[in-house]
Formats: structure tokens, sequence, C-alpha cells
């Protein structure tokens, strides 16, 4: 594997974990979410550096009591494919 691979996985490893967490708080905002895409230099419809396996965090989200639909629609803008994903584990 290439220095640049191994780079790509830890960097969705970490963009995964850093969602996860958010998604799961009593503090799940989209405000925080922005600051962490961003951190991560993700823009909308181009997160295909970033292998985000399962989109656990866009599942945690929709069943977090704090969740909008403004929530969702931000994750969806970003990880359009977390929909399917989602789908799939159904």
């Amino acid at each position: 594997m290439s220095e640049s691979d191994n780079n790509n996985r830890e960097s969705a490893e970490s963009l995964s974990k850093e969602l996860l967490e958010h998604c799961k708080s009593e503090s799940l905002a989209e405000e925080g979410l922005r600051g962490i895409i961003e951190r991560h230099n993700v823009t909308p419809n181009n997160h295909h550096h970033h292998d985000l396996g399962s989109y656990r965090f866009f599942r945690t989200a929709c069943n977090n009591e704090r969740v909008t639909e403004g929530i969702i629609r931000y994750l969806l803008e970003y990880f359009p494919a977390a929909a399917s994903a989602a789908e799939e584990d159904e």
C-alpha cells in the first residue's frame, strides 16, 4: 500500500470517527458537522477520496433526538451515498 493510500485511509477513518461521535452526541448540530467537514476538506458530492464504508454516522444522526431536517439535508449534500447505505442495512 502506498503512503498516499495509507494517508487517505487514515483520513477517512478520522473523518468517520469524528462524524460518528458528533452524530451520537447531545450537541448534534449543523454547525458542528460543518466544522468537521471543513476540517477534512470535504466538498459536496466529492468525497470519493474518503471510503466511509457503512456511513454509520448517518444512521446514528437519524436516530438522534436532536436531528433536524436541515442536518439530514446537510449530511446528504456531502455524503449522498449515505442514503443508499442506510437502505441496504434495513
